[in-house]
């Protein structure tokens, strides 16, 4: 670093390192390239993996078991689904409680068919699913969990939700 005039040292520019750098591509021409084709590839790499589903987090890609663990646990963790139903030409909608189960192990038990993946956006009451939210790791499946409801009148209906899960397992809320 070069002394100024009132003894303080001064700080190298952006445009000496962007000289020096210049300077070492030019004398390292081959070297050079190969430097800025790894960083390309580096580049497109991490949203290729983000976009088929790796967990960077955990290090690895999750099992098919760990996102509808993940969505079930969501699903027995919620309170209530609003349901819509015609009666007499009039739409009737309604909260409707969940049943409580205990743990994933009771709910699986129970409700044995209760889930499967789905395609992303598929439906009206899909939650909406980015080429964003993909690339970024933030909905790697969408799982549809299905299991009966028990409504007012005594009617039977089946409480079916759809549950974005991430690269790394949790449940997009």
């Amino acid at each position: 670093m070069a002394s100024e005039p009132n003894g303080t040292r001064a700080e190298p520019s952006v445009h000496g390192g962007m000289r020096i750098a210049l300077l070492w591509i030019r004398r390292h021409p081959v070297l050079s390239r190969g430097l800025f084709g790894c960083v390309v590839a580096l580049a497109a790499l991490v949203p290729t993996l983000e976009l088929s589903g790796y967990c960077f987090e955990q290090q690895r890609f999750l099992t098919d078991r760990e996102f509808l663990n993940a969505a079930i646990g969501e699903a027995i963790e919620r309170d209530a689904v609003t349901v819509a139903r015609s009666q007499q030409r009039q739409v009737k909608i309604e909260s409707v409680p969940l049943p409580r189960y205990s743990s994933m192990e009771e709910f699986v038990a129970k409700n044995p068919q209760c889930c499967k993946f789905a395609p992303h956006n598929a439906g009206d009451e899909s939650p909406l699913v980015t080429f964003g939210d993909r690339v970024f790791g933030r909905a790697a499946r969408t799982v549809l969990v299905a299991y009966p409801l028990s409504l007012s009148d005594r009617s039977a209906a089946t409480a079916s939700l759809r549950i974005v899960v991430t690269n790394c397992g949790y449940a997009r809320r």
